[in-house]
């Protein structure tokens, strides 16, 4: 049975490996983003494509032909199930791991609470396993004469077929979805790890702690005014230059319609960040105001601050809503 199994099914498990070990990379890296990427956008949608369409594309008479035995699809599709030539399945393989990933995120941050790309990566890595060995399991069942088999030799040519088709319309409409998808791929892989020269600007985020590891989000809505919270702020410096930066922590009341009644200067934190590097600095927050509508806000100046740091004058800015109370 195992020297029956499928070439593509090791692969998807050494990718699986592979996706882990790249989220484990440093936060930022354009390596981890680079083989991270690609995989998020392939992996999960094949395995579910794979699970629910075990057949090859055999010789139906299309991409996609309804020429199969009654299986699981068949009540899924309401007739005979579909056959996808190779084009097709890695057309609805993209599609579908796009429609997954974010059901996935909300199911991690449910079951957790909250969402880290590490977690994001097991709950993926989870799918991906399981949908495999489902899709495996359906594929051994199938006849080994219209079982969906890839071998790694036989990939390249699988391809060229899928895109040759069985008419001059049907190749070119095959070429151009199959070059459509591999196109949207890249250029989301090239937008998110190669810096464009021609912006410069600064960001802010702020995080919270979970086992020693950073968590967007993952703050207090409430405490009290005797309570300390670890909060860590983040800079990036998207410059093509080091650039000095002040950060100015304020605490705020707000009243109901949102200005401004009261405010306290907590710290003031500088660094100088090169280019392209990001300055996190932990702050112990104890608030003492008291109220629903507290913040506290981290105004963020390249250089000096101005007399008077206002969130309309920062070069960027980050804010936490929260509510304290006596006890």
């Amino acid at each position: 049975m195992i020297r029956n199994i499928p070439d593509d099914v090791w692969v998807s498990l050494v990718a699986v490996a592979v996706l882990v070990a790249a989220v484990g990379l440093e936060p930022g890296s354009n390596v981890r983003a680079a083989v991270a990427l690609p995989l998020l956008l392939f992996l999960p949608g094949y395995a579910l494509v794979t699970a629910l369409f075990p057949e090859n594309d055999g010789s139906a008479p299309s991409a996609l032909g309804r020429r199969v035995p009654e299986n699981l699809t068949t009540s899924l599709m309401g007739e005979s199930s579909v056959r996808l030539s190779p084009a097709v399945r890695f057309a609805l393989s993209v599609g579908a791991s796009v429609a997954l990933l974010p059901l996935l995120g909300l199911g991690t941050s449910a079951v957790t609470g909250s969402i880290t790309a590490r977690t994001g990566a097991i709950t993926v890595a989870l799918f991906v396993c399981v949908a495999t060995v489902l899709g495996t399991v359906r594929r051994l069942r199938t006849p080994a004469g219209d079982r969906y088999a890839p071998s790694i030799a036989g990939w390249v040519s699988g391809m060229g077929e899928g895109l040759s088709g069985r008419t001059r319309r049907e190749s070119i409409l095959n070429a151009a979805l199959g070059a459509s998808v591999l196109l949207a791929v890249l250029t989301t892989g090239f937008v998110l790890t190669v810096p464009n020269d021609g912006s410069s600007y600064t960001t802010a985020a702020l995080y919270g702690t979970e086992d020693g590891e950073l968590v967007a989000g993952n703050l207090p809505d409430e405490m009290t005014v005797e309570q300390t919270e670890e909060v860590v702020f983040a800079v990036d410096n998207h410059h093509e230059r080091s650039v000095e930066y002040t950060v100015v922590a304020k605490l705020q009341r707000q009243s109901a319609d949102g200005t401004v009644i009261a405010e306290r200067r907590l710290e003031t934190f500088s660094r100088t960040v090169a280019a392209g590097e990001e300055w996190r600095r932990s702050h112990d927050l104890s608030p003492t105001f008291i109220g629903e509508r507290v913040r506290v806000v981290y105004l963020v100046y390249e250089g000096e601050p101005p007399e008077t740091p206002t969130r309309s004058n920062a070069d960027a800015e980050v804010y936490h809503r929260l509510t304290v109370t006596e006890q």
